[in-house]
């Protein structure tokens, strides 16, 4: 406690209630192209009691707070396709509004304030993938087989705290990869965030400073296996 006196309220630091979830979800999978295409769907809903969180104190340090009550809900979905031997891809997405439904707190002026209806810290409102594989014989002298992959993957809105004035717009990422195979022996060349995307991982704030910490920039590299 930075040598000061223990504050009166020093239990709602260090001391925190379980959590209890009631979770439904119902969903499908199907194949409307037998051996082809695949897909799969669901519905969800969490119901949460004594959600546990993690806040920052106005003296440095982290700590873990109950909310009240939240709700999570939303949907999955996937399809998985085999065009030919040689040729697959695969899209995914999903939703998820995950918002506090009984959230009360005092700030530091005293005054108590309700984030109900919020966005729940951390919780991404959309995320989505996509991704493609292209193998192609080769059958040489020094190679057998290109296989040539790429990804991409976008995520967001996140919100960073429990009032949601800040947050990470939705973001993309692209990702590539191609490899050259002979035998039991692999090379690769990749590319991860080929396009640069500027976006931010975490932030929080402490002491009155905030913190941000940013998404690791373009890479290229090459592997041998």
């Amino acid at each position: 406690m930075s040598g000061k006196k223990t504050p009166a309220d020093i239990d709602q630091y260090i001391t925190f209630k379980p959590e209890y979830n009631w979770n439904y979800e119902i969903g499908m999978h199907s194949q409307p192209i037998k051996g082809r295409l695949f897909a799969d769907m669901a519905v969800f809903l969490i119901d949460s009691r004594n959600q546990q969180i993690v806040t920052y104190t106005n003296i440095g340090g982290r700590t873990v707070q109950n909310a009240g009550r939240s709700q999570s809900k939303g949907v999955e979905a996937s399809l998985r396709a085999l065009f030919t031997d040689n040729l697959s891809a695969s899209l995914s997405y999903g939703y998820t509004d995950a918002t506090f439904t009984q959230y009360t707190v005092n700030n530091q002026a005293g005054q108590t304030v309700s984030y109900r209806g919020n966005h729940i810290p951390f919780a991404p409102q959309h995320t989505v993938a996509l991704s493609a594989d292209y193998s192609i014989p080769v059958n040489a002298s020094l190679i057998d087989r290109l296989v040539i992959n790429a990804q991409g993957t976008g995520v967001g809105r996140i919100y960073w705290n429990e009032s949601n004035s800040v947050s990470q717009a939705f973001y993309t990422l692209v990702n590539g990869r191609i490899t050259a195979e002979k035998g039991n022996v692999r090379f690769g060349l990749w590319a991860k965030n080929a396009l640069n995307t500027n976006y931010q991982v975490f932030y929080f704030t402490s002491m009155s400073n905030e913190f941000a910490q940013k998404g690791k920039p373009a890479q290229y590299g090459v592997e041998l296996n």
